[in-house]
């Protein structure tokens, strides 16, 4: 065998390795219809998903089911709850492999207030699809979201809140006209792009090699779903956003790290406030220190809503 041939066998071997690999990524990092749990435990990821409260789960049992379709025709879901007190809506949207009941936290601190949508992404709870966009088409879905309210609630005030992936979502779709009565915006946890978010998991948290396994697995997403990782970029809309927004984050957040908040927020040319809460891990600022948490949250939706 020549050394040629021996050279060529190795290239093959090590090419069909990068695009096995590739697709392994692609199914651990896109797959919604997995079981997830002990991806997320508290350990390298640090994602703390607490039990609901006894009264946390009265305050599911009162939501409404509603669903829309999206534009390319997928059943969505979202839970409705209904406040007495208040004719404005808050829009909630989970993070990377969530669901809308888990962002009843959320919703028990502003149902008082507001009347709350819990939506469920696609591909995630009871929401038809089976793979993770990273915003790329949720962001579509929002919209449809937003005009499922003004369409039934006659055009009331509406505030947007994304945490983790969710919050990405919702600051991706600043580089669209949103409607005039869309008054703020909440991002807990969000990351700048999917290509910078998913790199840096591959590198610090998986020691996975970034080149080409990135490049494979995008180039894959583009064939089988008909777009790129890269067309998933908060920092790119937020630049055009006018919106008041709120940007929160923890220090300890080790799956979508502090600099891409303060990336997030100096890229935003608009009216702007942010919160770095301290001790911190991903998605659990309001579970580490719930008063500050929920007084600048409030404060915040007061003063813009």
């Amino acid at each position: 065998m020549t050394i040629f041939s021996v050279v060529l066998i190795c290239v093959i071997i090590l090419s069909v390795f990068q695009i096995v690999l590739a697709i392994i990524f692609y199914d651990f990092a896109i797959n919604t219809r997995k079981d997830r749990t002990k991806q997320f435990e508290k350990g390298k990821n640090q994602v703390i998903i607490p039990e609901l409260t006894a009264e946390e789960k009265e305050l599911l049992k009162t939501a409404k089911d509603v669903y829309i379709k999206s534009n390319d025709n997928l059943k969505l879901h979202a839970l409705e709850l209904r406040s007495e007190l208040n004719k404005d809506w808050i829009i909630i949207t989970h993070g990377y492999f969530g669901n809308a009941t888990q962002m009843i936290p959320y919703a028990i601190n502003l149902i008082k207030n507001y009347n709350v949508l819990l939506i469920n992404l696609r591909g995630h709870g009871k929401s038809e699809g089976n793979y993770v966009d990273f915003g790329v088409k949720s962001r579509f879905d929002i919209l449809k979201w937003l005009d499922y309210i003004n369409i039934n609630y006659n055009s009331p005030k509406i505030g947007l809140y994304g945490v983790s992936m969710g919050a990405s979502s919702v600051m991706m779709t600043t580089n669209f006209s949103l409607p005039k009565n869309v008054k703020c915006i909440i991002e807990d946890s969000g990351f700048t792009s999917a290509k910078e978010e998913l790199k840096y998991q591959l590198k610090k948290v998986y020691h996975f090699p970034t080149f080409p396994t990135f490049i494979l697995a995008n180039s894959y997403m583009k064939m089988r779903h008909g777009f790129a990782i890269d067309d998933a970029s908060a920092i790119n809309a937020i630049a055009y956003n006018r919106v008041p927004i709120l940007f929160i984050h923890g220090s300890n957040d080790n799956l979508v790290p502090p600099y891409m908040m303060e990336d997030l927020f100096n890229k935003n040319n608009g009216i702007k406030e942010k919160l770095l809460v301290k001790d911190a891990c991903h998605a659990s600022s309001i579970f580490i220190n719930k008063k500050l948490y929920l007084s600048k949250v409030f404060e915040f939706i007061v003063k813009n809503m």
